[in-house]
């Protein structure tokens, strides 16, 4: 199986990859069913539900134990509109894992790892993996958050491995 980013590892022992309290009444709903039909449909992301909803059902349906349904939702994962980004970059309240994947996700996506760094639930450490690869706009970007620099300070050294500066 190809879990992409996902491992098969985190796939299997993680049933639930967000705390509960990110989940809305309705979006629980569709995620504690086991009619396969209303999970693909929340996976395709065809259920009109706010866009917060739709990411984060597809994230955790991401780690479902029916391989169709977790297969559907990280494929998904890797194709949300830009549209979405521009929704989600204020939001607070988004589970770091989800920030974490992604960004690990779209870090070639300039326009989408810029709203991302504007999200203040972001934390630094999602970045390590990255920050060689990430864009002079958005190592600038991130460089002017302090307070993020102070919580995880060994990023800056990563950054400054990244070949767009050096001089």
């Amino acid at each position: 199986l190809d879990y992409g980013l996902f491992t098969k590892k985190t796939v299997e022992t993680m049933k639930v990859p967000v705390e509960s309290r990110f989940l809305s009444p309705l979006l629980m709903g569709f995620l504690s069913t086991d009619d396969q039909q209303k999970k693909l449909a929340l996976a395709k992301g065809v259920i009109p539900l706010p866009p917060k909803d739709k990411i984060i059902g597809q994230f955790v349906l991401a780690f479902d134990s029916d391989h169709a349904v977790s297969s559907v939702a990280r494929k998904a994962m890797k194709e949300i509109p830009e549209v979405f980004f521009a929704l989600l970059m204020n939001d607070a309240d988004l589970p770091p894992a989800l920030l974490h994947n992604l960004v690990l996700l779209y870090h070639k996506n300039e326009t989408a790892i810029e709203m991302l760094l504007q999200n203040s639930s972001l934390k630094f450490r999602s970045l390590q993996k990255i920050a060689g690869q990430l864009s002079r706009t958005a190592i600038l970007q991130a460089l002017q958050n302090q307070i993020k620099i102070l919580e995880f300070p060994e990023i800056v050294a990563d950054f400054y491995k990244n070949p767009l500066l050096k001089p």
